[in-house]
């Protein structure tokens, strides 16, 4: 394995976070688009769908095969143990969205 260097690291954030990024964007403006009616939310998602796609390739490029041969051994081992901590990550940050959003909301009666 060659010594990894600040582009190899960088490749292999692009090439394991790329599948989150695309799908939970996919997820989260199709609901955006669901809640309000919007459609222009499915284009915002799509297109965060099609960067993911940009991330994989730039990660492939600046860690090589070398990089992606890693990506996809620790993807293996510790996907899915990931995956309690991605919930718990998702579910704080829509506690969050939400209270803001009700801080708003009570703002904006006082006014």
């Amino acid at each position: 394995m060659e010594h990894m260097t600040t582009r190899f690291i960088a490749g292999l954030i692009l090439l394991v976070t790329n599948q989150p990024v695309g799908w939970g964007g996919i997820i989260y403006f199709a609901y955006l688009a669901k809640k309000t009616g919007k459609k222009y939310y499915i284009a915002i998602g799509t297109a965060v769908y099609a960067i993911s796609w940009g991330m994989l390739a730039l990660g492939f490029y600046l860690a090589g095969p070398e990089g992606m041969s890693l990506a996809k051994r620790l993807s293996a081992k510790y996907g899915w143990k990931l995956l309690p901590v991605a919930l718990l990550a998702a579910a704080a940050a829509y506690y969050f969205i939400r209270r803001r959003g009700k801080q708003n909301e009570n703002k904006q009666k006082q006014v």
